[in-house]
């Protein structure tokens, strides 16, 4: 008889922890995560219309693992904004996001963005040095920071961020193979004909 009533009593002690913590869950849950599963290069060439002052044409796609670990709870996320730096100094090199996205309890779900125009915005002599580097390395080595904001889903609840960083190698081997470009000349434009004198009048 003591046993049974320690087994009963150990489970309702069992039953009031996972209760309040699930309570506790649906007060308070937790924000969406959003982590970066894979980089995938999809160009890479170098402008040399310019020879002294060649400029990078980047681009990159970011496969994301979105994730709400609320069991009893849909999250909706607002945006997960991604920004990519150059792993060796810090430098900034281009920004993209994902829009809103409801995700039901407990679930994962797979987004993947295009990061188009990777450091097109740096001044030429950082464009010129970026080159130089990718094509000795035939690698990018890039710091991903995502920044991922989240809230329950509905008017007037409170949004949450919560930020992850990961270190990337991207192998370029496969885009380097003929790099440069040229840019096409712009047409220049027919300079209209001279309009004959008007004849003077005569008195």
């Amino acid at each position: 008889m003591q046993r049974c009533c320690l087994m009963v009593l150990a489970a309702m002690l069992s039953l009031v922890v996972v209760g309040g913590y699930q309570l506790y869950c649906w007060l308070y849950p937790q924000p969406v995560t959003c982590t970066l599963d894979l980089v995938r290069p999809q160009k890479f060439k170098v402008d040399v219309t310019e020879f002294f002052a060649p400029r990078v044409s980047a681009a990159v796609q970011l496969v994301l693992s979105l994730r709400n670990r609320n069991m009893l709870r849909s999250m909706l996320l607002e945006q997960c904004k991604l920004v990519a730096y150059e792993a060796s100094t810090g430098l900034k090199l281009g920004s993209v996001q994902q829009g809103s996205l409801v995700l039901a309890p407990f679930s994962t779900t797979q987004a993947t963005v295009t990061l188009s125009g990777l450091a097109s915005s740096l001044p030429g002599e950082e464009q010129r040095r970026l080159a130089v580097e990718f094509l000795g390395q035939k690698a990018l080595l890039l710091t991903i920071v995502a920044t991922a904001s989240s809230r329950l889903p509905f008017k007037g609840s409170k949004s949450t961020q919560l930020a992850t960083n990961s270190s990337r190698r991207v192998d370029l081997s496969t885009h380097t193979k003929e790099p440069f470009f040229q840019r096409a000349p712009q047409p220049v434009p027919d300079e209209p004909a001279p309009s004959e004198a008007a004849p003077a009048d005569v008195p």
